[in-house]
């Protein structure tokens, strides 16, 4: 039988909710994931106008980019207010869950597109779908690895944490050395294939930023899902709105 989580298991999250993840805080990491959001839509729609991408599935992919931004908008708008951001915290962060896995995949489509356009080599493509398929694994494990140091009692008071170099280095490291490899060996074979360098430079640019944000986000993740999962099961853990006092 698991070990039920208790209130003291989580209080590294506890520390997190009341400071760097408050409510103000999160409203804040919105508008910075809008905007950039918002220049990827941009960018999308900007990158349609290209001949050499007649498929109709970039135009419905950019299309759907653009409705989850507009959803995107309304929620960033409505929790700009400090009030409604600690009034309505429970859905806000259930909200923080989809802005940032949105983030972690959506400059996957710019690079599909610029990897069209550019008619890069297929070997490229199929290196991508690697590297996405290979961030999801490493999110659902991270999720998993997340909530295990939470049963070991690694998230109290004064001890590891969520995240500890020490035993952390084999689990994530290897991704990121994969990664980089496949990188260096994918730029090298593609100098030889593609004269043009600018066009290189562009489509590995868009690949190496998916790559980077998805996977910084696949770390990120599980402490966003306890933070949830810590709101709705602990009423300590949501934070009342801070009395102001003017002058």
């Amino acid at each position: 039988m698991k070990k039920q989580i208790k209130e003291e298991d989580l209080y590294q999250i506890k520390m997190t909710a009341l400071n760097r993840l408050s409510p103000d805080g999160i409203s804040v990491f919105f508008w910075g994931t809008f905007i950039f959001s918002a220049v990827i839509v941009g960018f999308s729609f900007q990158a349609l106008s290209s001949p050499y991408l007649a498929n109709g599935i970039w135009q419905g992919l950019t299309e759907l980019l653009f409705i989850l931004l507009v959803i995107q908008a309304l929620g960033t708008l409505f929790y700009s207010s400090e009030k409604r951001a600690f009034k309505f915290q429970k859905v806000q962060v259930l909200f923080l869950l989809f802005v940032s896995f949105k983030l972690s995949i959506e400059m996957y489509l710019p690079f599909f597109l610029l990897y069209e356009d550019r008619m890069a080599p297929s070997y490229i493509q199929t290196a991508a779908l690697v590297i996405m398929a290979g961030g999801l694994f490493v999110l659902i494990f991270s999720v998993f690895r997340g909530f295990s140091r939470v049963r070991k009692g690694y998230l109290k008071r004064n001890e590891k944490g969520l995240y500890s170099f020490s035993t952390s280095k084999n689990y994530f490291g290897f991704p990121f050395l994969f990664g980089l490899s496949l990188f260096g060996g994918l730029f090298a074979k593609a100098a030889s294939d593609m004269p043009d360098v600018l066009s290189i430079g562009e489509v590995f640019f868009a690949l190496f930023l998916s790559f980077v944000i998805q996977y910084a986000i696949a770390l990120a993740w599980p402490e966003f899902l306890l933070l949830a999962y810590s709101k709705y099961k602990f009423k300590s853990f949501s934070p009342s709105l801070p009395n102001r006092k003017k002058g």
